[in-house]
């Protein structure tokens, strides 16, 4: 509340006085002899008539359960509702993927991988037990006679380098997970999670398009599932 404005009427003289009028009479002014009618019981600044901002203090209750319901239930006849466990192992397979295809996109060469997943580890992004698991899909991948060629040493790798392009006088970016330049031109590999996808080999298309747009050379590209 900002202001309050009492209006008070004067009691006749044979009305009880009322407390709250008698309370504001005692601050009543006088000016040239006479009493004001109109005067402020505390002085009025331009500071205190700003709207002043309260924090609210945020409290919390504790309160001992003595009893679920008034009838006492019985322990056994409570249930906690918890994930399914295909639920679980779903979120973290999703979890497994997502990481693997960071560290993928990361990587240069087989050599780097222990090196990428003990920094997330230490980090405490991964636990133990994970940075086994992603290792495994990694090596699966890295080692696979299909892709071992793209993580062999003496290559010049760009992971994840932004491709501007100007469309419609917009510009828009594109981001290959991996670029694999060569004397000959480039490769072109993505990483993906899940099933395959008609719309993969569509978005590495398009990276190939841009990139011939701006006159290199690309010699393949390669969606690999992870």
């Amino acid at each position: 509340m900002e202001q309050l404005f009492f209006y008070l009427e004067k009691p006749n003289k044979s009305a009880n006085h009322l407390e709250l009028f008698d309370f504001a009479s005692q601050f009543q002014p006088v000016e040239n002899g006479e009493l004001l009618d109109s005067f402020d019981v505390y002085e009025v600044s331009t500071e205190s008539l700003k709207k002043q901002k309260i924090k609210e203090k945020k409290e919390y209750v504790s309160e001992n359960i003595t009893s679920i319901s008034q009838k006492t239930e019985k322990a056994s006849n409570i249930e906690i509702a918890t994930s399914s466990k295909n639920y679980q192992n779903r979120v973290e397979h999703v979890r497994m993927g997502i990481f693997t295809h960071e560290i993928l996109s990361k990587i240069k060469t087989k050599k780097d991988v222990l090196k990428v997943l003990n920094s997330y580890l230490l980090e405490g992004t991964i636990t133990a037990e994970e940075k086994a698991s992603i290792l495994e899909r990694i090596d699966n991948t890295v080692n696979n006679p299909d892709y071992a060629s793209y993580f062999e040493e003496n290559l010049i790798i760009i992971n994840e380098r932004d491709m501007l392009s100007l469309e419609d006088g917009n510009s828009k970016t594109y981001r290959p997970d991996r670029l694999i330049k060569t004397v000959n031109g480039f490769i072109i590999v993505d990483f993906k999670t899940g099933s395959e996808k008609e719309k993969d080999q569509k978005q590495v298309e398009l990276y190939q398009e841009k990139l011939e747009k701006f006159g290199k050379k690309v010699l393949k590209t390669d969606v690999i599932y992870i």
